[in-house]
């Protein structure tokens, strides 16, 4: 018991509070694959051609992956692809209709938008999100959710700055503006997508490998109207290879994570790779942000304070209660240890009565045994004294008639 309460505590993070945090990670591997793509498509490359090069590397690796790994049941994984049940298959494959649209949409806005403008807009997904996760997952919307969503929101809006609200120098990229907001509906449909998935035991590699299908389909089928190239230069390969990369280890945390947290919540804490884009943009693509993108960053972030604040307080609860039902629980064993050591004195104490009252009965037994013994000698005696007075008087009689004087 000890051992158990040893582990209990030393269980840091909660499984939401685990889920957002590699969700953080992935936010942050996102935003350094965003400058990847931006540097890829500026040698030459379009987003449909970076979107089949990436969903075909990823494919290669998730296959391969599949066929090593086995079931409970035995079977290799590779068997069983979008999974092993009528309602996973659905939702595996919605996820990947959705997911690979949702790719193409955002790779297009980020190779015709400044790179910190196209992932604010991608990032409006807390919107939608908050709404699908309250329809399709059935979870609750709570003041925090909302203050977090609109916190999140008021930032992209300041770092994109669009052109109905400030004066943009970028107006020309209206299209880019319209695939962003639509890229944000995408990703809000994941992210529901893949939390309903791992509520019904789809495996990750599924989820993986169903967006990697549907995105080699999409990105096929908008290549038949262009002509697809490789790319020229050295260093256009090292962008591919390094968005391909760090892009499939982004994109598996968010399939494994988005599992563990709230949709909403989820939604939030991904769109935080803004922060890091912008950052990106000004070491990388010498961009100067204005105040009001600093304002925006500050909103994300304060989004991001409110969300850690609040699970270190869920965090804080839990332990307390925890602690709470260890002291009763402590208190319960002690109690009936008490009780069984009483239980086990008076059964003692009985047994000593028990034992008592036999050597009582044995002695009184053995006394009255005695008594009897004593009464019966008593009785034989007088006998044998009658009967020796009677053979004397016997013997007088006969000696006096044998007298020669009577």
């Amino acid at each position: 018991m000890k051992h158990e309460s040893q582990n209990q505590h030393r269980v840091l993070l909660s499984k939401e509070s685990y889920g957002l945090l590699l969700l953080l990670l992935s936010a942050v591997l996102y935003s350094v694959a965003g400058v990847l793509v931006k540097l890829a498509a500026n040698t030459g490359l379009s987003s449909s051609e970076l979107v089949l090069l990436r969903a075909i590397f990823q494919a290669t690796i998730v296959v391969t992956c599949m066929c090593l790994y086995k079931t409970d049941n035995g079977v290799r994984l590779i068997r069983q692809p979008f999974g092993n049940d009528a309602r996973v298959i659905k939702i595996v494959i919605v996820r990947g209709i959705v997911g690979g649209l949702g790719f193409c949409l955002y790779f297009y806005t980020i190779s015709v938008l400044p790179l910190g403008d196209a992932t604010a807009l991608i990032s409006l997904k807390p919107v939608p999100a908050i709404f699908l996760g309250r329809i399709w997952l059935g979870e609750p919307i709570t003041p925090l959710h909302v203050v977090v969503t609109i916190t999140s929101v008021v930032g992209s809006i300041l770092i994109a700055q669009p052109s109905f609200l400030f004066a943009s120098q970028h107006a020309s990229a209206s299209i880019g503006h319209v695939t962003g907001l639509l890229g944000a509906c995408c990703a809000a449909g994941v992210v529901t997508l893949i939390r309903k998935a791992g509520s019904i035991g789809a495996h990750t590699l599924q989820l993986l490998f169903s967006w990697a299908f549907f995105g080699i389909l999409f990105s096929t089928i908008s290549l038949v109207y262009t002509s697809f190239q490789l790319p020229s230069s050295t260093t256009s390969w090292i962008y591919v290879v390094g968005m391909s990369v760090i892009g499939s280890m982004a994109h598996f945390l968010l399939n494994y994570a988005g599992q563990l947290a709230p949709a909403s919540l989820s939604s939030v804490v991904r769109s935080s790779d803004l922060m890091f884009a912008y950052i990106w943009e000004i070491f990388i693509f010498s961009t100067i942000p204005n105040s009001w993108t600093w304002m925006g960053v500050g909103f994300i972030s304060l989004s991001l304070i409110m969300i850690t604040v609040q699970k270190i307080k869920e965090h804080q609860n839990k332990q307390q209660q925890q602690q709470q039902q260890q002291q009763q629980s402590c208190i319960k064993r002690k109690f009936s240890s008490d009780m069984m050591l009483q239980s086990d004195n008076e059964e003692e104490d009985d047994d000593t009565v028990m034992t008592a009252m036999d050597d009582c009965d044995t002695l009184l037994k053995d006394e009255h045994k005695l008594e009897l013994q004593q009464r019966v000698d008593v009785e034989n005696l007088k006998s044998q004294a009658t009967v020796r007075t009677s053979n004397g008087d016997r013997y007088f009689q006969v000696a006096k008639s044998d007298d020669p004087l009577s």
